[in-house]
């Protein structure tokens, strides 16, 4: 489970998969209006994870560190006895970076959300390294594919420069039902495929791993390289789960590509596993088709060994055909 604890954020993303819930790019607009949890929601949110028997509690944004009270938000949770990992972009105000600076390494764990170089303003990347290297071993990269040129073998500077986990978090840009996003087509994955796996081997060729988020369907990888994702890989799975995501009014959604669709409100349920049994009823209609023409027939799918692809793709593909 993710708490979006603020909807600003101080980047915009084009592929960003939180359009739809977030105020992207907005640096001068005024801070009350923007959506901020209040500290009881926050406290309200632990009661859940406790009945839950879950300790991580996972911060996102927005970009989480532009909360007005981010840092009485991580106490909190320290302070309860999770264990915590922010999500972000790490352009971070210099009261959050001398913060983190003060937090005990087996306290908080961070996920860096990079984009390649060019694709940044220079001042980002420099703010970024800052951040980096004050977090050092508690951080591991993100990185969203977006486009079929995609380059991330520029992590692995970043990771020796900052003594960073050497394992790379891989997500894929998928539709945002009902939202304009720059995402990937399903006839670019089987080139997206053969890049990321050549990619992949590199990086594991300098004790780099990829951790490959969900949304990436067996079909996209030729067979020898499926079989080099499991070298070059924390063990990749082709998988569609819930993650939930739930915003600072405890309004819950499956996952950010359907964030529009299948919402309900936390205190309505007594715990995560109650949650994700309702999700898993829900969603399992729309599991069973996959995303593409080939997934109709597809053993793999049947098997339940492939996900078929993003639930934001075969929902997009209903939409757009009327099936």
């Amino acid at each position: 489970m993710n708490l979006i604890i603020t909807d600003h954020c101080n980047r915009e993303c084009a592929y960003c998969f939180a359009r739809d819930k977030i105020d992207l790019g907005a640096v001068t607009s005024p801070m009350n209006k923007k959506k901020q949890i209040s500290l009881e929601t926050v406290a309200l949110y632990l009661d859940f994870l406790k009945a839950s028997n879950i300790d991580l509690f996972k911060i996102l944004g927005g970009e989480p560190t532009l909360h007005p009270q981010f840092r009485e938000i991580v106490t909190l949770g320290i302070d309860r006895g999770f264990k915590l990992t922010v999500f972000t972009n790490g352009l971070w105000p210099d009261t959050v970076l001398q913060h983190f600076k003060r937090i005990a390494q087996d306290q908080i764990n961070f996920v860096f959300n990079v984009n390649e170089p060019r694709n940044q303003k220079e001042h980002e990347n420099l703010r970024q390294r800052e951040s980096l290297k004050v977090a050092g071993k508690r951080a591991m990269l993100g990185f969203n594919i977006f486009e079929d040129n995609f380059d991330f073998l520029f992590c692995k500077d970043l990771i020796d420069e900052y003594d960073l986990k050497r394992e790379i978090r891989i997500g894929l840009a998928s539709p945002i039902v009902r939202q304009k996003n720059i995402y990937l087509k399903n006839s670019t994955l089987k080139i997206i495929g053969k890049r990321l796996c050549s990619q992949l081997r590199k990086l594991e060729a300098c004790d780099i791993l990829g951790a490959l988020d969900c949304g990436f369907p067996l079909c996209m990888f030729e067979e020898n390289d499926l079989g080099s994702l499991a070298i070059t890989t924390k063990g990749f799975h082709s998988i569609c789960g819930s993650v939930v995501d739930v915003d600072a009014d405890l309004n819950v959604w499956p996952c950010f590509p359907l964030s529009k669709l299948f919402n309900v409100h936390l205190p309505d349920f007594k715990n995560f596993q109650d949650l994700d049994r309702y999700y898993s009823k829900k969603l399992a209609p729309l599991k069973n088709m996959g995303s593409m023409d080939d997934c109709i027939m597809c053993k793999f799918l049947k098997r339940h060994q492939c996900c078929g692809g993003c639930l934001g793709r075969t929902i997009e593909n209903i939409e757009a055909t009327g099936d």
